[in-house]
């Protein structure tokens, strides 16, 4: 298949290297499948200015696995007021905007910054969890994208209200708006995270089995476009602390979770799971990619669906190790992934 795009992940460089660095990242990435990974700027100094994102390529270049396409913050230091100077950030190798983490309070800073998305034809991820709730600020911000023409992409989906939100949003301003869920909303639901504890918190949190059934309906009729891992990856000190951080790692478990709880339960054929993992995180980006047609880059991932194994998180090749499927049996495994025609990871 075309190598796998994730369009949501998080590398902790700089500043926070302790947890993932780009070298350990991209390795998880090749292990998983993932020949492009975009990488989200709530970093240690947050990714708002041209030296942080020409660092973050330049040190994917070094490390010659697959490739890395930075993500900027909307606001300076994520702070909701003042914008990042979306051309100069689109000049150093920016490819979307995103606050990631939290939505931006202020509507009228958002869709200032819409605008200028809009002209500079970049996507904007958008964070749709804070204190008024997902479907709110999706539906909230859909329509500011929409009045100013911008395009919108939400981020990690967890809810049936949103994804009915998102389903009004394309009736009213087609391909404008698309969205992702992440496979922990997919496969889970909040038993898991009464069974595992921390190991299963992360924002938004996991939902209910409605819920998780809606996010299943949304990636079966294409009212989310795009399944993207939201790796996040956090110490074990940090996550047994008094005040837990939110998110899980998930590059090296998206494929075989996919595999066991959308195509092998009948729900997507195996076009529908390429077009999530790869064609469509491509043409929403306008990155390079999510094809096997001649003349594109030669990014392929190889895998043998029927292999089932049971998850280790001790072999996994990120730093962290904080994920709820330990132990869990999942079928599907990556067998060799391709990046430019460079093997990048055989098994």
């Amino acid at each position: 298949m075309p190598g796998l795009i994730d369009m949501h992940t998080h590398f902790r460089d700089p500043g926070l290297t302790h947890k993932e660095d780009i070298q350990t990242g991209l390795t998880a990435a090749a292990r998983g499948g993932f020949t492009s990974v975009v990488t989200m700027g709530n970093t240690s100094p947050v990714c708002d200015n041209e030296q942080i994102i020409k660092h973050q390529i330049n040190r994917a270049k070094e490390v010659k696995l697959g490739k890395l396409y930075p993500v900027s913050t909307v606001t300076m230091g994520m702070l909701g007021k003042e914008a990042t100077n979306i051309h100069d950030n689109i000049i150093a190798g920016a490819i979307a905007f995103s606050e990631d983490g939290k939505s931006v309070e202020d509507p009228a800073v958002f869709k200032q910054f819409l605008h200028q998305a809009a002209q500079f034809q970049v996507p904007v991820l958008d964070h749709c969890d804070d204190v008024r709730g997902e479907a709110y600020y999706a539906e909230r911000d859909i329509e500011l994208a929409g009045s100013v023409g911008s395009r919108l992409h939400i981020q990690h989906v967890s809810l049936a209200d949103t994804v009915n939100v998102i389903a009004d949003g394309k009736k009213k301003y087609g391909k404008l708006i698309t969205a992702e869920a992440a496979p922990h909303h997919f496969a889970l639901t909040r038993q898991d995270y009464l069974d595992w504890g921390v190991d299963a918190k992360m924002a938004p949190p996991l939902a209910t089995e409605s819920d998780r059934q809606a996010i299943i309906r949304g990636l079966a009729d294409g009212t989310i476009d795009a399944i993207a891992t939201d790796h996040a990856p956090h110490t074990a000190e940090e996550k047994k602390s008094d005040n837990p951080p939110n998110g899980i790692i998930g590059l090296e478990t998206a494929l075989p979770l996919a595999l066991t709880h959308l195509y092998y339960a009948g729900e997507v054929d195996r076009m529908q799971l390429i077009r999530l993992m790869s064609t469509n995180p491509a043409n929403i980006l306008g990155i390079k990619g999510g094809t096997l047609a001649p003349g594109s880059p030669a990014d392929i991932t190889i895998i043998d669906p029927n292999i089932g194994h049971v998850v280790d998180k001790y072999s996994f090749a990120s730093k962290s190790k904080n994920q709820p499927y330990h132990g869990r049996f999942l079928r599907g495994e990556v067998t060799k992934t391709i990046c430019d025609g460079r093997t990048i990871f055989e098994k």
